[in-house]
């Protein structure tokens, strides 16, 4: 059925949303075991953690305007997962593999942020208020979560930093 109304299109966008969470789950505990790194490690789990409150939130919204969240794949996610899961085993260097599971986790990280700043600003013009508040939680949480992570790839958490070994 064409999408004809904004609400509409928000309503399919907060599906698509939930599905990007949903799919990222699948891939951040076997991210996290992939590295040696403790600190790659635990930020990673982390991702994993805030994209199930994200989930979470992104279920109660949709129900809340009588939607049901899921039977929508995010095809961009899927894409992106699969990068993911190339870079999980296709390096034998482990600092260039954590540097290429960073930038899986920067682009997971990005996709959210597009994505909750859209549905924020959807969410803004429709008028509904508590969902924007939502909305603005979610895409603060994945905007820290990339910035974590780019700290990392940056050497600002580790002593000798996965981007300095890895050019070695």
């Amino acid at each position: 059925m064409p999408l004809t109304t904004l609400k509409q299109l928000y309503i399919e966008q907060l599906r698509d949303l939930h599905s990007a969470e949903r799919q990222a789950q699948t891939i951040f505990p076997r991210i996290a075991t992939a590295t040696q790194n403790s600190d790659l490690n635990a930020c990673f789990d982390e991702c994993n953690k805030g994209s199930k409150v994200r989930q979470e939130r992104l279920e109660a919204i949709i129900r809340g305007h009588g939607a049901e969240p899921t039977g929508h794949k995010c095809e961009a996610m899927a894409g992106i997962i699969r990068e993911a899961e190339e870079n999980l085993g296709e390096r034998a260097d482990i600092a260039v593999r954590d540097a290429a599971l960073i930038a899986s986790v920067n682009r997971i990280a990005h996709y959210g942020i597009a994505g909750y700043g859209t549905v924020k600003a959807f969410a803004k013009e429709l008028g509904l208020k508590d969902d924007a508040k939502l909305l603005d939680d979610c895409l603060d949480e994945a905007g820290a979560s990339d910035k974590r992570v780019t700290k990392i790839a940056e050497g600002g958490m580790l002593s000798s930093g996965v981007n300095k070994e890895a050019k070695k």
